[in-house]
């Protein structure tokens, strides 16, 4: 596999990430305990856990895409993730879709 030093998988978000989707099967109530201790965070609480959240889901498809391919060039990977996080050029090409 090539060392991809731009986009570096975060052990810890990985493990989280892992972990969670175990969580929600086992447990139906873990969504709604959530919610509510969200509710109880402080708004700048509630922003630094969103961007913690962003970072696992961007080393989720960053994972992914190196694993389904491993020769990847940097651009290619930027591109796809572009892609997979609804960011593609051709979006907001036409002002009427704003």
């Amino acid at each position: 596999m090539v060392e991809n030093k731009k986009f570096h998988i975060n052990k810890k978000s990985k493990l989280i990430s892992q972990n969670f989707s175990g969580y929600r099967k086992n447990c139906p109530h873990t969504e709604s305990v959530y919610i509510e201790v969200l509710r109880k965070m402080s708004g700048e609480k509630k922003i630094k856990t969103a961007f913690e959240l962003y970072e696992i889901a961007l080393n989720l498809c960053i994972q992914s895409i190196l694993e389904q391919n491993p020769e990847i060039k940097d651009n290619e990977l930027r591109d796809m993730l572009f892609e997979r996080f609804g960011y593609d050029s051709g979006r907001f090409a036409d002002k009427s879709n704003r």
